[in-house]
């Protein structure tokens, strides 16, 4: 949601939200709480590594295991002190000259969606379980909080303003009906979600149309578009605090939770029908103080994990400020070239690291490695970074340049243009982005471990939240399926066959051997009019010999495995049904009159073949994919692994989200 449709839908609740005729009651202790709560939630200064489990019961269902290293040394005094859970807050040293502190304070974990929100189990390693705050409690603490902001923003409004100043020091109806509005936005919990009905902006009562009038005139001046307040109060609004109370002493915890009920997913069932893989993109943002971060994926049994990937903006802060610099009128060389060599090392690691990882995803089944596109040959004495394409292995070699001191920037190898147009194509193939991969050897589950890197700058930027994109594969690897299907549609075919060369024989006379073999049979429909004399027999065959063979094929049901083998259930329904129609018709008609269903259901059978060989190549063909073609992926990436760099912009099967990026956004 955008800052403009913040601003109209708290308008819109700002219109029929009752005028209050008192001031909404205040509480100093709480509005303290609320605004660390809310502050900790959004930055979680005091979580120092993250480890999310991730387990995909179905296509629309993902459900993440949580677990936090908490440190409360990274708290002031203050701040604890305000955090209290003790009923009687000891205050800190500083305003008390008391020596100690208090024994449990209320710390918030994450944001749970309203719509998703429950009861939630805390504890740590060892089982032990932490009290939890109600939900109610802590929008009664946000309320206050958010209310305390919006006087603080009153306060500090524009003198020249008259509405302002009026609203601050006269018209209280005004300035308590915007207090109600955020009690009544974050008390509802969406109502930043509905449509403003039409007619509600006139008032037939004048002064009622004045109070209003004023209050919005006062919301416009105060709140931007795109401001933190509405923002806080659109997270507010939308999501549920997940608060628990621990204890201060000692101050490291470690704290694991599930997240019940399911992330937002945007599955398209449409096109999850004829995959060849189900892919999975799970966002999420790595908070500001976490320096180590690490996810697990867990799969059921029957589907293997094929691609396992970590993109995370991490050095976003960086570039920025890299190419920033880059396009001054007079950049500082030595500072600028030493920013560029340190970041065409990260590249050159995660894209090493990539080929790597992708020749280890070969080796599981061939033998041959991947055949990764070779860089140009780069001009003696060129730096490199205006060449086109390939601009790891570019910046790559300049890094190693400048590394050998072999760089000479006082003959004019670096102009200003030329940095201005290598700033552009820095941005433009997402060299910010970097990658993390694959760590665990077993099929049905993957981890990878991320880690911050020092930039080599100041902490402004070292400690910025990290948007990642996690990509997982899916597939049934070896392809057991499609071969077993296609095993079945041949032993189906060939008893088809079979049975079609006993009613007309002389079909293989031109044959050297089977010909005279065959000639000798004689022919069950040659003169008959009636059905066959056996045709109890055949019928048998044809049902019985099928559905024996269907069943030793142990097709999977329709959960996440049975939407990888859509197809090749379809085509061993098909050929089985095909068989029972040729069966009755081996019932019901003459011996004379069965020649042409024969010859219909064997060409259905040899075209199941064929389309279940093609399903089994293509399965084949995509397990060689070396860069998936989604635009998760850096720009970087397709240019330098794929041999036809084009970066081809396709969705995931599903789509998770968790609240933080989706707020981040």
């Amino acid at each position: 949601m955008t800052g403009a449709d913040r601003l109209s839908r708290f308008l819109a609740a700002l219109r029929e939200t009752p005028i209050p005729t008192s001031q909404p009651a205040r509480d100093g202790r709480a509005e303290e709480l609320g605004l660390n709560l809310l502050d900790l939630a959004l930055n979680q200064e005091h979580i120092g590594r993250v480890s999310e489990t991730l387990t995909l019961a179905d296509a629309t269902h993902l459900t993440r295991q949580v677990g936090l290293e908490i440190d409360l040394g990274a708290l002031s005094a203050d701040r604890l002190a305000a955090l209290s859970a003790d009923r009687l807050a000891v205050r800190s040293a500083d305003r008390t000259g008391s020596t100690g502190g208090p024994g449990t304070v209320w710390l918030p974990l994450t944001r749970q969606p309203r719509r998703d929100s429950g009861w939630v189990v805390v504890s740590d390693v060892d089982g032990h379980r932490y009290p939890t705050m109600s939900p109610q409690r802590a929008d009664l603490a946000l309320i206050q909080g958010l209310r305390k902001v919006f006087a603080v923003y009153l306060d500090s409004g524009a003198e020249d303003s008259a509405t302002v100043a009026g609203v601050r020091d006269r018209y209280h109806r005004s300035r308590w009906l915007i207090e109600a509005t955020i009690t009544a936005v974050i008390e509802n919990g969406g109502v930043f979600e509905r449509e403003p009905l039409p007619g509600l902006d006139r008032d037939d009562d004048t002064h009622t149309t004045d109070i209003r009038d004023r209050a919005a005139t006062v919301v416009r001046a105060l709140f931007t578009e795109g401001g933190a307040f509405l923002r806080m109060l659109d997270i507010a609004a939308r999501e549920h605090l997940l608060v628990v109370r621990i204890p201060t002493h000692p101050a490291q915890h470690v704290l694991r939770y599930t997240s019940p009920g399911a992330l937002t997913t945007s599955t398209d069932r449409r096109r999850s029908r004829l995959r060849r893989e189900f892919t999975v993109r799970y966002q999420t943002v790595i908070p500001r103080e976490v320096d180590t971060y690490e996810v697990t994926v867990a799969v059921p049994e029957g589907i293997q994990v094929r691609r396992f990937l970590l993109a995370t903006a991490t050095d976003r802060a960086h570039v920025r400020r890299l190419t920033e610099r880059m396009r001054v009128p007079r950049p500082e060389l030595p500072d600028v070239t030493a920013r560029l060599a340190e970041l065409g090392r990260r590249r050159e690691r995660d894209l090493r690291a990539f080929k790597t990882y992708i020749e280890g995803c070969y080796a599981t089944f061939s033998s041959r490695p991947p055949n990764f596109p070779a860089p140009p040959r780069p001009e003696p004495g060129d730096p490199g970074l205006t060449a086109p394409g390939f601009p790891v292995t570019r910046l790559a070699r300049f890094a190693r340049l400048y590394e050998t001191e072999r760089l000479h920037l006082a003959g004019g190898a670096l102009t200003p243009a030329e940095l201005r147009a290598w700033a552009t194509e820095l941005e433009a193939a997402d060299l910010d982005v970097s990658l993390d991969f694959d760590d665990d050897p077993r099929e049905n589950t993957g981890r990878i471990r991320w880690q911050r890197r020092p930039f080599g700058e100041d902490d402004e930027t070292n400690s910025e939240p990290v948007a990642a994109n996690v990509y997982m594969s899916l597939v049934d690897d070896p392809i057991s399926l499609s071969s077993g299907v296609s095993k079945l549609v041949l032993a189906v075919l060939f008893l088809v066959a079979a049975f079609a060369v006993v009613l007309q024989p002389h079909v293989l006379s031109g044959l050297p051997v089977l010909g005279e073999l065959f000639t000798r049979i004689p022919s069950a429909a040659e003169g008959s009019a009636a059905t066959l004399s056996s045709a109890d027999a055949v019928v048998t065959v044809l049902l019985l010999v099928p559905a024996l063979l269907i069943t030793r094929t142990q097709l999977p049901p329709r959960s996440l495995l049975g939407r990888l083998l859509v197809w090749p259930r379809f085509v061993a329904y098909a050929s089985v049904v095909s068989v029972v129609l040729l069966a009755l018709c081996v019932a019901a008609l003459p011996a004379g009159s069965l020649w042409p269903p024969f010859l219909l259901v064997m060409a259905i059978l040899a075209l199941m073949l064929l389309l279940i060989m093609v399903d089994f190549a293509t399965k084949t063909v995509l397990r060689r994919n070396r860069v998936p073609p989604y635009a998760l992926f850096p720009l970087w990436l397709h240019m330098e692994a794929s041999r036809w760099p084009r970066r081809r912009i396709r969705q995931c099967v599903a789509n998770f989200s968790s609240p933080e990026r989706e707020d981040d956004a």
